[in-house]
């Protein structure tokens, strides 16, 4: 029978928090078990966990000091004993029965990775989520599918992986690719079986924009590519896809001087780390274009890569003029 180990981390948000707890406790069968890595919280949550679950069958709880979701994962992965992991978000919630509709699925069909949809809140509105993917197509799911709360993974694909420590943005830019490259068999259920719950304030892709993260979400990648994980047509994707047609696009601070210096630091980092960037762009436009449904603004986003290749300095004065227009 299918096990899971759910890990969840959790930093001051002890009244989601306990939404998030009760929708996995009342799936936990067998020997599944709940991991709750408490961050550094200074709102009551160690107290409540410690006094509500600390003598709850099959709920193990950790605490560490505020070093951010990466390092609290990471925690729960060493300790866990399931054949899967599940990691949820404490402001989320994973919908009822869905425990149940995994497991029935991978005992059927054993897979590395069970990716399935999601619902999400925004505080006014619920939306279904399809992702929509196409299982057999590696280099496309790395390109948006990193997301590690949206499928549940065979644990033996962290064997030497890991999340990147330091309190960063890009934890999972900086590692599901990874898994994704590793896994030998990917499945989808086209199913929601997650609540994406944003409306929160405290939600890290509302409270802040750390653009320089991604340079170190990143060089844990290439830490992998240079250790045989990746191959060289994946780590090429994945730096396309995420400089030339994200990074470099999106940026929060829409001065004209804050857009420039953001390119000549792409640019730079670029030239350092993958000097035939510039080529490899123009061998994968073909690529790029199959999977145009996975990026937005494809056609924009490509017009502004190829201005950036040609002058970052260019490319920096058209992202300011659409952003203005927007």
């Amino acid at each position: 029978m299918t096990t899971i180990s759910y890990i969840m981390p959790t930093f001051n948000n002890i009244t989601l928090l306990k939404r998030s707890i009760a929708s996995i406790v009342k799936e936990l069968k067998n020997t599944d078990e709940l991991i709750i890595i408490d961050d550094g919280s200074t709102d009551g949550t160690t107290e409540y966990l410690m006094e509500k679950y600390f003598d709850t069958p099959n709920v193990i709880i950790l605490s560490q000091t505020n070093n951010g979701s990466g390092s609290a994962r990471n925690k729960g992965i060493e300790i866990c004993n399931s054949d899967y992991i599940w990691f949820v978000d404490s402001d989320d919630y994973i919908l009822e029965g869905s425990s149940d509709i995994i497991k029935n699925h991978l005992n059927k069909t054993p897979c590395d990775i069970l990716y399935f949809d999601y619902l999400t809140f925004d505080g006014n509105f619920e939306e279904y989520k399809n992702i929509g993917i196409e299982i057999k197509d590696k280099t496309g799911l790395m390109f948006t599918q990193h997301y590690p709360w949206n499928k549940v993974i065979k644990k033996s694909l962290f064997d030497g992986v890991k999340f990147p420590n330091q309190n960063i943005r890009y934890v999972d830019q900086g590692t599901i690719p990874v898994i994704i490259s590793k896994a030998n068999s990917i499945d989808y259920l086209e199913r929601a079986l997650y609540y994406y719950d944003y409306s929160n304030t405290n939600n890290v892709s509302k409270k802040y924009k750390k653009n320089n993260d991604i340079y170190i979400a990143f060089n844990h990648l290439i830490f992998y590519w240079e250790n045989g994980v990746f191959n060289k047509e994946e780590i090429e994707n994945l730096y396309i896809n995420t400089f030339l047609f994200s990074h470099v696009y999106n940026i929060s601070d829409i001065r004209l001087c804050s857009i420039y210096k953001h390119a000549m630091t792409i640019s730079k980092y670029l030239n350092n780390n993958f000097s035939n960037w510039k080529e490899t762009f123009h061998m994968r436009k073909r690529d790029i274009n199959k999977r145009k449904t996975n990026i937005d603004k494809l056609k924009i986003k490509i017009i502004i890569a190829r201005i950036f290749i040609f002058s970052p300095r260019i490319a920096s004065i058209a992202i300011y003029l659409l952003k203005k227009l927007k």
